[in-house]
């Protein structure tokens, strides 16, 4: 059995622990179970029988694996990836606010539990000392308990000294002069040992936050024996353990504005009540709560371990066939027919390129028909007359790219339509690819949004990647798109719309759709007059062509972008 697990893999944080915790879990029930780490930035992967996305998404790699699964974190899961969750086999939930959640969204959530790799219990605890527990994450945001011992002093309350552990580089934290000797900030990463020591020997350990997937750092606080000061979200309320609160008088929290689920909103009065609390209990009552905290992890732990393992048994595969995208490729006596619609002006070079792209294609050739509508002035038939499956379409000049699309869709005599731009490189099996893809999901269109590119004017290879927080519709690249002609007959392409046309398109039906790795699909070329937003990031030198065109390609490519530069200098 082989397991992707994908995420950001970034060092020192909760995600990485959760990555670290899934694998070790998994691998105690299935000795002969895979498991690889995948970036989740990686246009594709190695095919496996399980993707499990852990906090992110990247939909072009759903292809490569038999089942995919999501274990998300609610405050971290924009509400654009709703349109996603079609394609998502299961949904695992380490809270029971996130099964909440997601339940309306999927029909398959589960409720998993979750766990932290547990800090050694210390009798060093020193409860004068008190750690913030920030780190990397904006929602524990320091500069409430900073503002709540400022006033928490000035009513003469004992408070403990404090270390503030977060990321200067995302939050800022104003120090008022008056705390300067009680607060002590560590606005840089910690090396391990350091944050160990810190949790190793702070007696209160203070989280405030207004939302969370789970909570490693409170986990790993009582699991030392810390006392706990928190404030009242689910995640924490559902740890059990003994802490003290941050009560509210009146509760409030907001709709996340870009994720899912909700975020608290806590007060400076409620942390300094908290303080008070705290500042009242005695040292017994302060090392039993701590002995509490670090029995009840003990127990949480165990008990998740044994549920876990079970629950996870069941995923084995055993000795079934592995996955393999080619084995459940649509055989080729089954393939539909296709009609490629390029829309094309003025470009008779780029044409060329185009035809040895088409003419490249390993779909069997009697099942295709190449649509080339030419509103422009300059014509490019020769490089298109040899193919018998082409059809040159003169039009009147003035259309948009919208309106020469759906004219191709409209008289395609096949069922399903693939688009092959003018001035973009396509593999071989850039059509076999979408087709059999799209078809072997079950779905009514399919397209990339990340695209591997190739400025020809400046010699630059790069990657783009719309943002993720986008919707999916507006991340999605037209030159890419393979669609039934049922489903462009539902509704084309807004004509009217001179770029991005993609958009009104597919928005709405993106459950009928299903994005594609571009491994196999795409090299889209930039170059001075193209009508793409798609461009070389700044600050990006030459850095050559990463994509293995061959020299004839290569040096046809350059002496157009040389042109299309100097025209563009006149």
């Amino acid at each position: 059995m082989r397991v992707n697990l994908i995420s950001t893999h970034r060092n020192q944080t909760g995600l990485a622990q959760d990555v670290d915790i899934l694998q070790g879990i998994w691998a105690s029930v299935d000795e002969k179970a895979v498991f690889r780490r995948i970036l989740i930035a990686q246009p594709e992967c190695l095919e496996a029988e399980y993707n499990v996305f852990v906090e992110v998404l990247n939909p072009s790699l759903f292809t490569y694996a038999a089942k995919n699964i999501f274990i998300p974190n609610p405050e971290w899961t924009y509400k654009t990836w709703i349109s996603y969750f079609s394609s998502i086999d299961e949904i695992w939930c380490k809270t029971h606010e996130a099964v909440e959640i997601f339940k309306p969204h999927h029909p398959n959530v589960k409720y998993i539990g979750w766990t932290s790799i547990a800090k050694k219990p210390s009798e060093k605890k020193n409860y004068h000392k008190a750690l913030y527990l920030a780190g990397k994450n904006i929602y524990r945001h320091p500069q409430l308990i900073v503002d709540a011992y400022a006033k928490a002093i000035e009513q003469d309350i004992k408070v403990p000294e404090l270390h503030v552990v977060y990321d200067g580089t995302r939050m800022k934290v104003t120090l008022p002069d008056s705390l300067k000797d009680k607060v002590i900030l560590h606005s840089e990463t910690l090396k391990q040992g350091e944050y160990d020591a810190l949790v190793d020997e702070c007696g209160l350990s203070i989280c405030l936050s207004g939302a969370e997937g789970f909570g490693h750092a409170v986990n790993e606080a009582a699991s030392s024996g810390a006392v706990l000061l928190l404030n009242e979200i689910e995640p924490f309320k559902e740890f059990g353990y003994k802490a003290v609160w941050a009560k509210e008088e009146t509760p409030e929290s907001v709709p996340h504005p870009e994720c899912m689920g909700v975020i608290l909103r806590s007060t400076v009065d409620a942390c300094v009540k908290a303080l008070e609390t705290y500042a009242a209990l005695q040292f017994k009552t302060r090392k039993l709560i701590g002995k509490s905290n670090h029995a009840h992890f003990v127990e949480r732990h165990d008990e998740w371990v044994k549920t876990t393992q079970e629950f996870l048994k069941t995923y084995s595969t055993g000795d079934a066939e592995e996955f393999s995208i080619d084995k459940s490729a649509i055989p080729e006596e089954d393939l539909p027919g296709v009609t490629i619609v390029t829309p094309t002006r003025n470009r008779p070079e780029f044409i060329e390129i185009c035809a040895g792209c088409v003419d490249s294609q390993c779909y069997p050739k009697d099942k295709l028909e190449w649509l080339i509508l030419d509103d422009g002035k300059d014509t490019c038939d020769e490089f298109v007359k040899h193919l018998p499956y082409a059809r040159h379409i003169i039009l009147m000049d003035g259309n948009t790219i919208a309106q020469k699309r759906n004219l191709g869709a409209q008289i395609a005599k096949f069922p399903v339509i693939v688009h092959m731009d003018d001035d973009d490189i396509y593999p071989p099996n850039s059509i076999l690819f979408r087709v059999s893809m799209m078809l072997r999901a079950k779905k009514q269109a399919a397209f990339c949004t990340t695209l591997p590119s190739y400025d020809i004017a400046n010699y630059t290879s790069f990657v783009n990647v719309p943002p993720m927080r986008l919707p999916q519709c507006m991340r999605v690249s037209e030159a890419t798109m393979c669609y039934t002609k049922k489903f462009w007959e539902e509704k084309g392409f807004p004509e009217d719309i001179k770029v991005a046309e993609g958009e009104l398109f597919i928005k709405g039906r993106e459950s009928q759709c299903m994005e594609l790795s571009p491994q196999e699909i795409i090299v889209s070329l930039v170059h001075p007059k193209t009508t793409s937003s798609r461009r070389v990031p700044r600050g990006t030198e030459p850095n050559g062509c990463h994509f293995g065109f061959t020299e004839d390609l290569f040096t046809m490519l350059s002496k157009i972008g040389e042109r299309l530069k100097s025209d563009a200098a006149k």
